[in-house]
């Protein structure tokens, strides 16, 4: 079930054995009342994961210089070291699971 968990009135969960919130919880108004509001919604032993990003996704090689000359130069669409132009960048990105069980 999709449900906005900013909104004050969720739909009728019933007693989840799972809920699953991924890279959402840093996108609530109040993460502290959804937290509590799954919790209490929760079977007894069920699960709550949550998912998120690590960091900010990097998109550049590791070598690359982190100067702003550097970086004018990547973001320079005409120039030949634009990244447009770059055939080595590639997405890097982690994510944290924190999973809790009521009891």
């Amino acid at each position: 079930m999709r449900a906005d968990l900013d909104d004050d009135a969720w739909p009728g969960l019933g007693s989840p054995d799972l809920v699953w919130a991924s890279a959402s919880m840093h996108h609530m108004a109040r993460p502290g009342r959804a937290l509590r509001t799954v919790h209490a919604a929760l079977a007894p032993g069920g699960l709550f994961a949550v998912v998120e990003l690590a960091g900010h996704p990097r998109f550049l090689p590791e070598n690359a210089p982190e100067d702003l000359t550097a970086l004018d130069r990547l973001l320079d669409t005409g120039g030949p070291h634009s990244v447009l132009r770059r055939d080595d960048l590639t997405v890097r990105t982690e994510r944290t699971v924190w999973a809790a069980r009521r009891t």
